[in-house]
C-alpha cells in the first residue's frame, strides 16, 4: 500500500510489499499505492529527490501508473488522521510495540513517531481499502487500523460503506536480504532495486553460505544457503522444495550464488517530467476519493453525536 521515500528501495521491500501489491493491482480496478512522504518527517530524511526515485522504482516494478500517488499531494490524509486521533486514547497508542521499543532504547524522538500509526490508518481508510499488502513489522499497525475502522462503522448509517481492511502478508521471511552479509552493519548485505546487474552480482557473491555443498533448506543448521533459497524462491515464485529438487546436483555454493545474482531486477525509470505529470494527475483523482470518505465519516459523526 505504501512506501516511505527516505532512501533507496531494496530487495526486501520488493519481496515484502511491492510484489504482493503488483499482484493485487491485477485483480481490481480500484487499487492505490501511495508514496507516504509525510511519514519521512519523523526521521528528518524528507527529500523531493527520493519521492521521484521511489515513484520511478515502483513504476518499473509494475505498480500501475494510474494507481500511484504522493501522500502530501492529498491533504485529506492529514485531516482524516486528526479526526481518527480523536477516536483513540493515549493508552491505545502506548501499547504499540515499536513505540515501546523506542522508549526502552531511550530514543523517544518526536511526537510524530508516537502518532504516525494513526496517519498510517488514515492512509488506508481514506480509500476504503479492503486488502492491504504489508510487511511483518506492520501487523500491529493493521490491528489498530481495523480497530479504527470498527469505531467508525459504529456511527455510520451504512457501516458497510467503510470495510474493515484485511492484511496481505508476504510469504517471504522478514527481510531475507539483511541476512546475507557476514556483518549486519555491512552494506554488502543490501541489494537495491535500482542497482546495476554487476552490482547485484557482486553483492550476492559476497553473501555468507555454509560448510558443505548441498542446496538444502535448513534455517538452523544451514542459514546461509537457506537465505539465498528464500530470495530465489521469492523472485522466481518457486517453493523451497522445488528449489532443492532443481538444484540438488549443483554441488557448489558459488554456482548457486551465480544463479541468484543473474536474476534481472527492474531498472528505475529516468523520465522525471513524465513521473511528475503522472503524480500530479493522480493527486486530483485520489483527493476526490479520500475527500468523499472524510466528509461521509465526519458528517455521520456529527449527526450522531451532536443532535
Amino acid at each position: 500500500m505504501s512506501s516511505q521515500p527516505t532512501g533507496k528501495m531494496h530487495l526486501g521491500n520488493y519481496l515484502g510489499v511491492i510484489k504482493n501489491s503488483v499482484k493485487l493491482a491485477k485483480t481490481t480496478d480500484n487499487f492505490y499505492f501511495g508514496i507516504m512522504d509525510l511519514h519521512a518527517y519523523t526521521s528528518n530524511k524528507y527529500s523531493q529527490y527520493f519521492i521521484i526515485e521511489a515513484a520511478a522504482t515502483l513504476l518499473a516494478c509494475g505498480i500501475p501508473q494510474k494507481s500511484l500517488f504522493v501522500q502530501s499531494h492529498n491533504l485529506v490524509h492529514a485531516n482524516l488522521s486528526w479526526f481518527l486521533s480523536c477516536l483513540l486514547s493515549v493508552n491505545e497508542l502506548n501499547q504499540m510495540i515499536q513505540w515501546k521499543e523506542k522508549l526502552k532504547s531511550g530514543n523517544v524522538g518526536n511526537v510524530g513517531l508516537f502518532t504516525y500509526p494513526i496517519l498510517q490508518a488514515a492512509d488506508i481508510l481514506a480509500y476504503r481499502a479492503t486488502h492491504v499488502p504489508i510487511g511483518e513489522d506492520q501487523t500491529q499497525h493493521m490491528v489498530l487500523t481495523r480497530k479504527l475502522a470498527n469505531k467508525c462503522r459504529q456511527f455510520l448509517e451504512a457501516p458497510d460503506y467503510l470495510p474493515v481492511p484485511e492484511a496481505i502478508l508476504s510469504e517471504i521471511a522478514k527481510d531475507p536480504v539483511s541476512k546475507m552479509s557476514k556483518s549486519d552493519k555491512s552494506k554488502n548485505g543490501c541489494i537495491f532495486i535500482t542497482d546495476s546487474p554487476d552490482s547485484i552480482r557482486e553483492t550476492v557473491k559476497r553473501a555468507k553460505t555454509d560448510i558443505g555443498t548441498k542446496i538444502l533448506y535448513d534455517p538452523v543448521k544451514m542459514s546461509g544457503v537457506s537465505n539465498l533459497m528464500t530470495i530465489l524462491g521469492g523472485i522466481k515464485e518457486m517453493d523451497l522444495q522445488s528449489i532443492e529438487l532443481e538444484y540438488e546436483n549443483l554441488n557448489r555454493y558459488d554456482k548457486f550464488k551465480d544463479i541468484v545474482a543473474e536474476l534481472e531486477y527492474s531498472r528505475w525509470m529516468e523520465n522525471k517530467n513524465e513521473i511528475e505529470k503522472i503524480l500530479k494527475i493522480n493527486a486530483c483523482d485520489v483527493t476526490n476519493i479520500a475527500m468523499s470518505t472524510y466528509l461521509n465519516l465526519t458528517n455521520s459523526y456529527n449527526t450522531k453525536f451532536n443532535k
